[in-house]
């Protein structure tokens, strides 16, 4: 504790007397405690609560009081209230309640005065309006910890709390939840632990901590998107913390002492090793206090991994010495927990100075608030920390300048500003930069250049966690289906306007071979008899190859006696990521459309009819009158804000290259093969690939099925399975080498996820419940081939102009995609 560590205290709404470490007056101090705890004026309290005796509130520290406890048969030792700074009821402290367990009582005090003095910083950093309090309880052992009877300490907490008349506020903490928060509110008013609202003071706490660690990793590393981050402790706090990190493409780590809280989707559960054998970049502690002891320090030095360490613990170094171990030569960074874990006194703040509009606000947009605060206050941080050589080695002198002014407005009072700043309000908001997103936007801009538009995706343009990203899309007019052979056609004259606009060659004319059996029946990529009659019926040349013998003199094939094939020679492929940076860039150049990448969209609300709300996990707000949901596999989980769903499947298809001989580089046609499916063997029986691309000797080879089984189709991409199947790439390394000549060695094989409707039609439309959304899913593994098509539609559909072709089969009201049903029948 700092040598000028203090608590006022006095009579009326301020407490005065100030404590100092040198020449403290302890009878003079209690004499102004003492005419605070006047327990029978403006009161809350239950009847026959008794009243506090004064002469019982014992000063332990210059900063601490230690409270009277109801007797709890041994099992609760003591109750502390630390204040570290002046406070009064126009400036109250403000710190949470923590129950725990120490080894001594000095321990306790300790800690509640060192607490005390982290939240007066985390106060004055932010200029919260508040002071800096704290309020720990001391039970026996931590087993102990469920059989302490809240109520009796939430009378005790309540006793305290009037005596400082409205001086102390507090809320949640370790151990203490938003039940024993309502009980303690029943008893006095100085509570802030939302509680009448939905925002959640953990969320709070994580999105201050996530802004401050990726902004950490964007300074020093570089950037988030890949680093390694350990988030030691998978509680309340860290278990959101690790879920956020995840979403903004983080490598996320979890440790926990029970092992079975760090099973976090899309995380890495290492709670099986000590936590600082875990590779990482970024150490973010949120567990409790000195977790980093002097030994652990020592090997995460000697490691040389860590580079940055900032978290929610409040006082995550054992000691100084710990600290000085790991930051003393200045290589490894300290974000203070004061910094970074101002999550909740940020959202109280919000709570407290802006209250009608805390009130009103969307949880997220609060979360969004928080996030914002900590990661430019993190950039300050660093940047004082920067420009002074040394400095990184004195974490807390850096931090002592970078505390906002306390004569200007609390920062809860700016949170208004925030919610409706003019830089993010938009006529349309797109979410999703893939095949749709980017076909839209391509369109908006065309049919309505006027438009603020603004394109929100979580990764890059046609990232590759998604279903638009690689060289080789299909396209074709072989179809079964007369509609999609027709909609190919007026596609196709699309892709010539974009390959003209952007000066880009796009498509690429290969010829298509459909071969193999002619009894499947429809499949989901049609047939070859169908095809071949919807060819001949819109007059599109063709060629048929009755004979297996015709096919394997013309191409490098061991096709099956009994094969038949129809090849059409303008059918070819289109570079699908190119594809989808050409047309943002079309948007961009035309209208000005603003792109943000890496912004995954973590809220999408509609309050009032026109007045679209989407709050995105890096803390960004945006506000609009309309927007295109073009989310993909992401679809349900963002339409889940909205109370909406729609009954869509996601499958994992496989895909990957193989080497060939070189000689017959230029000899490989592009082909779809069908075969009957063989369920037993997990075999759909249609596969399909791709010529050779530029000057490597590899061709794609891929599947157009998918297993009925958890593995292979899902509801939630949080359950999707990256890594290949053995069994399916033992599936296509056996078809590709017995059906063509000169194929060698597997390159390399992905999964990649397709977002399917049950009748494998599109769904375009407006979402029924709220016409401010237009959306585009379920495309099926068919859709990149008609994209400024379905952009066009899109726009149309979203300016509410008559479409240009007819959508009625891709309705969003149709039976087959509506999930209320399928609940039914489950």
């Amino acid at each position: 504790m700092a040598s000028s560590a203090s608590m006022m205290m006095g009579a009326g709404s301020t407490l005065r007397g100030l404590l100092r470490k040198q020449g403290i007056t302890p009878a003079s101090v209690l004499g102004q405690v003492k005419r605070n705890l006047n327990l029978s004026q403006g009161l809350r309290m239950k009847e026959n609560t008794p009243s506090m005796d004064s002469s019982c509130f014992k000063i332990v520290s210059p900063s601490v009081l230690e409270i009277p406890i109801q007797d709890q048969q041994g099992l609760l030792k003591s109750l502390y209230v630390g204040v570290h700074a002046p406070v009064s009821s126009q400036r109250p402290g403000n710190g949470g309640l923590r129950l725990w367990s120490y080894d001594t009582e000095e321990d306790a005090v300790a800690e509640c005065a060192e607490l005390s003095r982290g939240m007066s910083l985390k106060h004055s950093i932010y200029n919260t309006g508040f002071g800096g309090a704290k309020l720990v309880a001391n039970a026996k052992s931590l087993t102990d910890v469920p059989s302490i009877c809240k109520q009796k300490l939430m009378e005790d907490v309540a006793k305290a709390l009037h005596s400082l008349q409205g001086s102390v506020y507090t809320g949640c903490d370790m151990n203490t939840n938003f039940d024993d928060m309502r009980y303690l509110n029943e008893l006095c008013p100085y509570v802030l632990a939302s509680l009448d609202s939905t925002i959640d003071a953990n969320r709070s706490t994580a999105h201050g901590v996530v802004g401050s660690a990726v902004e950490a990793a964007r300074i020093l590393l570089g950037g988030h998107k890949g680093k390694r981050f350990l988030v030691v402790g998978t509680g309340k706090v860290g278990t959101h913390v690790s879920e956020l990190l995840s979403s903004l493409g983080c490598r996320v780590s979890c440790h926990d002492v029970d092992p079975s809280r760090a099973d976090i989707p899309g995380c890495e559960n290492v709670s099986h090793q000590d936590w600082w054998l875990a590779p990482h970049d970024v150490l973010v502690p949120c567990c409790s206090s000195g977790i980093i002891t002097h030994a652990a320090a020592a090997h995460l030095r000697e490691s040389g991994e860590t580079k940055c360490v900032v978290g929610a613990t409040n006082i995550p170094f054992a000691s100084d010495e710990a600290l000085q171990e790991l930051v003393g030569k200045g290589d490894v960074v300290f974000v203070p927990d004061m910094l970074s874990s101002a999550g909740a006194v940020l959202a109280d703040s919000i709570e407290h100075f802006s209250k009608e509009e805390y009130e009103s606000a969307r949880d997220n947009e609060v979360y969004a608030f928080v996030q914002t605060l900590t990661r430019d206050k993190t950039t300050e941080y660093l940047d004082r920390t920067q420009s002074s050589q040394g400095s990184s080695a004195r974490p807390m002198a850096v931090l002592a300048t970078v505390h906002e002014d306390k004569s200007g407005l609390p920062v809860g009072k700016k949170f208004t500003t925030f919610v409706n700043g003019e830089e993010s309000q938009y006529d349309v908001v797109v979410v999703g930069g893939g095949m749709a997103g980017t076909a839209a936007s391509y369109y908006l801009s065309k049919l309505a250049p006027d438009l603020k538009v603004a394109v929100l995706e979580a990764g890059e343009i046609a990232d590759p966690s998604g279903s638009s990203y690689g060289e080789s899309r299909m396209y074709r007019r072989m179809y079964s289906d007369e509609y999609f052979s027709v909609m190919q056609s007026k596609a196709l004259d699309l892709w010539r306007d974009v390959e003209r606009e952007s000066g880009l060659s796009l498509l690429k004319e290969n010829g298509l071979l459909f071969y193999g059996e002619t009894d499947t029946g429809e499949t989901v990529e049609g047939s070859i008899p169908g095809a071949a009659e919807i060819m001949s019926k819109l007059n599109i040349p063709h060629e048929y190859f009755d004979h297996h013998e015709k096919m394997d003199a013309k191409w490098p094939m061991r096709s099956v006696p009994g094969y038949e094939g129809v090849y059409e020679a303008s059918a070819g492929s289109i570079n699908s990521s190119l594809a989808c940076r050409a047309m943002m860039d079309l948007a961009q150049d035309a209208a000005g459309h603003d792109l943000f990448t890496n912004t995954s969209v973590l809220d999408l609300g509609i309050p009032s009819p026109g007045d679209v709300r989407i709050t995105c996990a890096d803390g960004k707000l945006f506000r609009s009158n309309k927007v295109v949901l073009a989310a993909g596999a992401w679809t349900n989980s963002i339409l889940g804000h909205l109370d909406a769903e729609l009954d869509l499947e996601l499958w994992a298809m496989h895909w990957g290259h193989y080497r060939v001989d070189p000689e017959l580089k230029h000899k490989y046609p592009q082909w779809f093969c069908f075969r009957k499916e063989v369920p037993d063997l997990w075999d759909g029986g249609l596969y399909y690939g791709f010529p050779c691309e530029g000057d490597e000797s590899v061709i794609k080879v891929g599947i157009d099925f998918c297993p009925d089984h958890p593995e292979f189709r899902m509801r939630d991409m949080a359950d999707y399975v990256r890594r290949p199947n053995d069994k399916i790439v033992k599936l296509i390394d056996d078809f590709v080498r017995e059906n063509w000549v000169g194929v060698g060695e597997r390159v390399d094989m992905y999964s990649s996820p397709y977002t399917c409707t049950r009748d494998q039609y599109f769904v375009l439309d407006r979402l029924p419940s709220h016409e401010e959304v237009t959306l585009f899913t379920g495309g099926c593994g068919r859709a990149f081939k008609f994209a400024p098509l379905l952009g066009k539609l899109l726009a149309e559909k979203t300016l509410g102009m008559a479409p240009s072709h007819d959508i009625a089969p891709f309705s969003a009201a149709r039976e087959c995609v509506q999930w209320p049903k399928v609940k039914a029948m489950a």
